[in-house]
C-alpha cells in the first residue's frame, strides 16, 4: 500500500507525538558536535574518560558528554588502561549496613 493509498488522516498523529514528517527522529540523549572520521575520539574524550575514572563525575555524566552508551564508555577507560571508579570506603559500609538493614526486616 502506498502513502496515497493510505485512509485521509492516517499517520497525521504521528506528528504530535514529536516524529517530524521525514520520519527521522533524533536521539536527544546523543551529544551532538562536528562530523569526525569513524573511531576518531572527540576532543573532549580524554578528559570525560580520565574525569569519569577518577571518579570526578558520574557515568551519566560522562556518557552524555560523549554522546554514547555504558558499555562504550567501559570500552574507552580499558583501552585507555583507567580504572573504573570506586566508592569510598565510607561509602561502602554506608551501602552494606541499608543492606543488612533491609534484610533484617525481610525477615520474618
Amino acid at each position: 500500500m502506498s502513502r496515497k493509498e493510505l485512509p485521509p488522516g492516517y499517520g497525521a498523529t504521528a506528528n504530535t507525538v514529536g516524529v517530524p514528517p521525514s520520519g527521522r527522529v533524533r536521539n536527544p540523549h546523543r551529544a551532538t558536535g562536528r562530523t569526525r572520521a569513524a573511531g576518531q575520539p572527540r576532543r573532549v574524550e580524554p578528559d570525560v574518560v580520565a574525569r569519569f575514572s577518577a571518579g570526578d563525575i558520574s557515568r551519566k555524566q560522562a556518557m552524555r558528554a560523549l554522546g554514547i552508551t555504558y558499555g562504550e564508555l567501559l570500552d574507552r577507560t580499558s583501552e585507555r588502561g583507567l580504572p573504573l571508579p570506586r566508592v569510598s570506603e565510607d561509602v561502602a559500609d554506608r551501602m552494606a549496613d541499608t543492606v543488612v538493614q533491609l534484610l533484617d526486616l525481610a525477615r520474618p
